[in-house]
């Protein structure tokens, strides 16, 4: 399914160009997509279409910010669960689930390399993706509630994400065949598992 602004069809230039990068990205992968094919399936002429994109590389930029838009419409339910652990597991099904139903968006999202490509640490310190400041967000309340123990909430965060992170890939490279469920089950076990060494320990419980 194309990214969200595409749903209903393109309704200027700018959306047509952007739908078809997307249809021939789908079809033929990324290399395929050039902007002189491009002005060919729009219609436009080369100068025009480099009014709207300056290239292949913002063109790229703007599939993935429609994906994270779309993504972050599954993420509402994640702020009103109860808990941070529970907002925490609502946050990383919402990143898996996308992986399955999305996975060419997901590819240019998460995957691909990007020009624009947020980078760990700075860009998330500085607060500059969404879905991480919920996930990290989640993590500081589970630390201000003395569920989980003080630490570094950025590391915590990315070692959050990468596991989910670890698992789509394992599931993409066919280590659980075709069997999302088994992926699901057991992706939710491990994250089991971490959020139980994050706990807080009590005291006499760890030499304290």
């Amino acid at each position: 399914m194309p990214p969200t602004r595409m749903l209903a069809g393109p309704a200027t230039t700018s959306d047509a160009i952007l739908a078809a990068a997307y249809r021939i990205y789908v079809a033929e992968g990324m290399d395929a997509v050039s902007m002189r094919r491009l002005a060919a399936e729009v219609g436009v002429t080369a100068p025009a279409l480099y009014k709207h994109y300056e290239g292949k590389d913002a063109l790229v930029e703007a599939i993935a910010e429609l994906g994270f838009a779309r993504f972050e419409l599954t993420l509402p339910g994640s702020t009103e669960a109860r808990g941070p652990r529970a907002r925490i597991r609502r946050v990383l099904d919402a990143y898996c689930e996308f992986a399955i139903a999305e996975p060419h968006l997901f590819d240019i999202m998460f995957v691909s390399p990007r020009v624009r490509l947020r980078r760990f640490p700075a860009d998330f310190a500085s607060k500059r993706s969404n879905t991480f400041n919920l996930l990290r967000a989640a993590v500081d309340a589970g630390m201000e509630q003395e569920l989980f123990a003080l630490d570094d909430s950025l590391g915590v965060t990315l070692d959050l994400w990468a596991l989910a992170h670890g698992f789509v890939g394992l599931y993409r490279a066919g280590r659980f065949g075709s069997d999302a469920d088994a992926m699901r089950a057991a992706f939710r076990k491990a994250l089991v598992r971490l959020m139980r060494g994050l706990q807080r320990r009590q005291a006499g419980k760890d030499g304290r």
